[in-house]
């Protein structure tokens, strides 16, 4: 037997709040880090970037790993 119990608190005006709230009602932080930039068309091209170099911007990271 399986008893599965969920939880719901009252909506919020911005829907993606929720997804952006740390269970104690913090706003999360995405951690910085700096990686060398591998892609030889980029125009960082073998330099460090990292999060913090595009605040106030939209971004997005991918990590991909090939063999």
């Amino acid at each position: 037997m399986l008893l599965l119990t969920l939880a719901c608190s009252s909506p919020s005006s911005d829907p993606l709040a929720s997804l952006l709230t740390s269970p104690l009602g913090d706003r999360a932080e995405a951690p910085d880090f700096e990686l060398e930039d591998v892609n030889t068309t980029s125009e960082s091209f073998e330099s460090l970037v990292g999060p913090s170099q595009y605040l106030d911007r939209v971004s997005a990271w991918y990590f991909g790993h090939a063999t």
